[in-house]
């Protein structure tokens, strides 16, 4: 029921609420899978990091098949600029969670900071596969292509992006 109640608050943006009966339901049911996933994503949406890489990993011990609560993980080493923590994690999501955008976009994050372009195009290739119209992927991989001095293939990606988002091109996003 506390599950629930703390579901029901983070719908409705109450935060604060949902993290009390989500840190109750955990308390009455320390192996509840689901209330820790869930705290760890409020959490990390509150960048209280510590906490959010707390319960990302008892999650993950509770479900060692299931790549979610890793790909959390290495959002938040990624966020803290631990690379090579945060490639570790999300190389370990990869494997069991292959079909993960979000898994593949922040590895080939990871792999761009780390300035491994050849994996970093990899990865945001996969992760525009997994997911049409994946902005952010789109926008990392011109980044990549320009770090490469690749200026064809960061012009294709764009050409191809606008045309196929015509909205786009006036937008803030791609004018900053």
């Amino acid at each position: 029921r506390e599950y629930e109640k703390g579901l029901e608050e983070g719908r409705k943006r109450r935060l604060d609420r949902a993290i009390a009966h989500l840190e109750k339901a955990v308390r009455l049911a320390p192996d509840f899978y689901n209330a820790h996933w869930r705290l760890g994503m409020i959490y990390s949406e509150l960048n209280r990091h510590e906490e959010a890489k707390r319960e990302f990993v008892r999650a993950s011990e509770l479900d060692q098949q299931g790549g979610e609560p890793l790909i959390g993980l290495g959002e938040i080493y990624l966020r803290e600029e631990s690379w090579q923590q945060a490639a570790a994690v999300l190389e370990q999501a990869g494997r069991l969670t292959p079909g993960s955008a979000a898994g593949a976009y922040y590895l080939g994050s990871v792999m761009y900071k780390l300035k491994d372009y050849a994996q970093a195009e990899q990865h945001l290739l996969r992760a525009r596969f997994l997911k049409e119209d994946f902005q952010p992927a789109t926008l990392m991989l011109i980044n990549v292509y320009l770090r490469q001095l690749r200026l064809k293939d960061a012009l294709a990606v764009v050409e191809k992006h606008l045309s196929q988002n015509p909205e786009a091109a006036h937008s803030e996003e791609l004018s900053n």
